[in-house]
Parts: C-alpha cells; sequence; structure tokens
C-alpha cells in the first residue's frame, strides 16, 4: 500500500515539473518570436528613415498634409509628391492634382 503512495506522488511531481517545462518552452517560443518581430520592425523604421532622408530624383511620397500647414480643408488631408530635384540640401517636389481623405 504504501508503494503505491509513493508511485502516485511522484507521478503528481513528474507531472508538475513537465507542465512547467513546457510552460517556460512556450515562453522562451513567444519571446523569441517577440523579438524577431521587434527585430523586423526596427529594420523597417531603419530602412524608412534612409530612404526619407536620402530622397532621390522621381521618388513618390504620400505625404500627410496636416503636419505641413494648419488651414486645410478637412477632405484634403493626403496628397502625392513627386521629387523632380535635388541639389545640395534643397529638394524640388511637384504636388499631384489629387487630394486624399
Amino acid at each position: 500500500m504504501p508503494d503505491t503512495f509513493e508511485s502516485e506522488y511522484l507521478k503528481s511531481k513528474l507531472s508538475i515539473t513537465l507542465n512547467k517545462l513546457v510552460l517556460l518552452a512556450c515562453l522562451f517560443v513567444i519571446a523569441y518570436f517577440g523579438y524577431e518581430k521587434y527585430a523586423f520592425h526596427n529594420a523597417q523604421q531603419i530602412e524608412a528613415s534612409i530612404l526619407i532622408l536620402t530622397p532621390q530624383i522621381n521618388d513618390i511620397y504620400f505625404l500627410d498634409m496636416r503636419l505641413l500647414g494648419d488651414n486645410l480643408e478637412s477632405k484634403q488631408k493626403y496628397r502625392l509628391a513627386k521629387v523632380v530635384s535635388v541639389t545640395g540640401n534643397n529638394v524640388a517636389i511637384v504636388y499631384g492634382r489629387v487630394f486624399y481623405q
């Protein structure tokens, strides 16, 4: 009879440690994928910053006009702009004719 109680106790103890091990493995997997997502997002942000800080001729930008001026109509929030000339620190752009909401 005492062997039965000891084996049940041992099984429950092994089950608890196995559950903890599975939980720990799941946490590591979640942490790994979270870090991968963060690293991918960070790389995209760096690439976008490089593209914005070094405009080239014929680049097309989708501009939020609310950030550039305060006196805008409510339907004129976004506009396309094309880079036509880059000289030193000056960038010449041509706006498209269509506004977007």
